[in-house]
């Protein structure tokens, strides 16, 4: 794998991408950049979580106000701000620890679907509501996808 020093995206093309932060650099094969890669499979947009900032961004300060801001939330006072980094769930790269217990991701990736708008009963499902209850405009997202 080629290393380079570079703060965060160097250059992108319709078929691959280089990214890095302060240490590392990595030419993937795909661009993920593309909208439709950056919607979670719930229908949450990646480019809005702070998670995936902080972890583009390589910022502690932001890891630490995130894990702050996401123990009050969910209360769940065991997050360090270590734990905060995340390239999207759907993009290759790291992701947060509840990536892989992640109901719904789990959901999308057992039935071989892309996202929960791939599914025919996404609307009435009883996994993705409380996102779509508190955050609509996830469905909209993954509407938008199809």
């Amino acid at each position: 794998m080629m290393r380079l020093k570079i703060n965060l995206i160097l250059f992108f093309a319709k078929n691959f991408y280089i990214i890095g932060t302060k240490n590392d650099c990595y030419i993937i094969n795909h661009n993920p950049l593309r909208m439709e890669n950056r919607i979670a499979c719930c229908g949450l947009n990646c480019d809005a979580c702070d998670a995936r900032i902080a972890t583009l961004q390589d910022s502690d300060e932001l890891r630490k106000a995130t894990a702050e801001t996401w123990k009050k939330m969910y209360n769940a006072p065991e997050i360090p701000f270590e734990a905060i980094n995340c390239t999207g769930c759907r993009m290759e790269g790291v992701k947060f620890s509840h990536c892989t217990v992640c109901e719904i991701r789990n959901c999308v990736q057992k039935k071989g679907y892309e996202t929960c708008g791939d599914c025919a009963e996404m609307e009435s499902c009883a996994i993705v509501a409380m996102v779509h209850k508190h955050v609509p405009e996830a469905i909209e997202n993954l509407k938008r996808l199809n």
